[in-house]
């Protein structure tokens, strides 16, 4: 089973649809309000020090240095049961405390709970929102880079470019959050199925969700009644344009570790489905790939990629918009280190990263992330 983390007003929103369908969540906010408009959630907890923090995600990295012992407590309190063992942690990057306790609280909790694997699931803005939500953004981001976990990055950007440019915020977050949730609903009621052509259990799910990088999830139906075409080229077509149409930031198609496929239809469609033809648009097939074939369904096809390249692309694009706004930014008293990173300097920093384990220390992390 999987257990939600949301922290901040989004992350909250976005558990709360998970919560509704039974799943265990909790959400952490400094805002009483945005904990009470909450209607699913029961597991909240209320930080100390600040009523809000104002889209200052340095001054949630700051007070955090006082709340994060009682944080880590209230997620092994409610989150500790054996049967969850993948746990998502949802938050903008755009605002102030889900983007500044996001990278801290991951940490911590991969140090702290080894026993479950973490997930990040951070919410991006469009391009047009304002240069004080890019610039949380891209600091958020850099510091996620860094982190050796999965990254599941929903993408408000890539929701309007594939559907309507004009839809309002409110209707907006609320199609990613009921969209993101069904995906994972629907993934995880799949591991409890069976099939004698081939199930994803819950061990294939959770190789898919322990994979350091990028996960991409998406969703089509292979069957188009107005279309019908039955062929290997039609089906690799629609699958992979799937992946293009998602509510997650696009793809890099550099490299993929690990994928994961759900087939719903009749048996005899899975003659058309070729994975060498499929996964070409990458610059290697899988080094793994767990497959689920079940009999009901009108040919619909979930695909899990995971183990992407870092979304040099998207940060990129935030970066072009910070840059565009560098005349007002001097005016403005300076952030928590606002650094514009390019993709190489971004690759060198990744590549820094990687060095041996040491044993867990909590002031460690604490000590990195601590602007006071």
């Amino acid at each position: 089973m999987y257990g939600f983390i949301g922290l901040g007003a989004a992350g909250g929103n976005l558990v709360d649809e998970m919560a509704k369908k039974g799943y265990p969540s909790i959400a952490i906010n400094f805002s009483s309000s945005d904990l009470d408009s909450l209607e699913s959630v029961t597991d909240k907890l209320k930080l100390v020090g600040s009523e809000g923090v104002g889209k200052q995600r340095e001054r949630a990295m700051a007070l955090m240095q006082d709340n994060w012992e009682s944080t880590i407590e209230f997620v092994k309190q409610k989150l500790s049961k054996p049967s969850v063992d993948v746990i998502f942690v949802c938050f903008s990057t755009a605002g102030g405390t889900g983007s500044g306790l996001a990278p801290i609280c991951i940490e911590l909790l991969k140090g702290s709970i080894t026993n479950k694997t973490i997930v990040a699931v951070p919410i991006l803005p469009d391009t047009k929102e304002f240069t004080a939500n890019q610039m949380n953004t891209q600091e958020a981001l850099l510091q996620l880079s860094e982190l050796d976990t999965c990254v599941l990055p929903l993408d408000n950007q890539s929701f309007i470019a594939n559907h309507d440019s004009n839809i309002p915020k409110n209707e907006l977050f609320q199609k990613i959050n009921s969209e993101f949730s069904n995906l994972l609903t629907k993934i995880d009621q799949c591991t409890y199925k069976k099939s004698k052509f081939g199930i994803l259990d819950k061990r294939d799910a959770h190789q898919l969700f322990s994979t350091k990088g990028i996960m991409v999830i998406s969703q089509t139906s292979l069957i188009d009644l107005n279309n019908l075409v039955l062929s290997v080229d039609n089906f690799t077509i629609n699958i992979q344009k799937s992946w293009k149409k998602t509510i997650f930031s696009p793809i890099q198609f550099e490299k993929i570790i690990r994928a994961g496929i759900i087939f719903e239809g009749d048996e005899s469609m899975l003659q058309f489905l070729r994975y060498e033809k499929l996964f070409d648009a990458f610059k290697n097939q899988p080094l793994e790939l767990f497959e689920g074939y079940y009999t009901e369904g009108k040919g619909n096809v979930i695909c899990i990629l995971s183990g992407l390249n870092w979304i040099y692309n998207r940060v990129e694009e935030i970066d072009v918009i910070i840059e565009k706004h560098k005349s007002i930014e001097h005016e403005v008293k300076p952030r928590y280190t606002s650094k514009h990173i390019g993709k190489t300097e971004m690759i060198n920093t990744i590549s820094k990263n990687v060095k041996q384990e040491k044993k867990f220390n909590a002031m460690d992390v604490l000590a990195k992330y601590n602007t006071r």
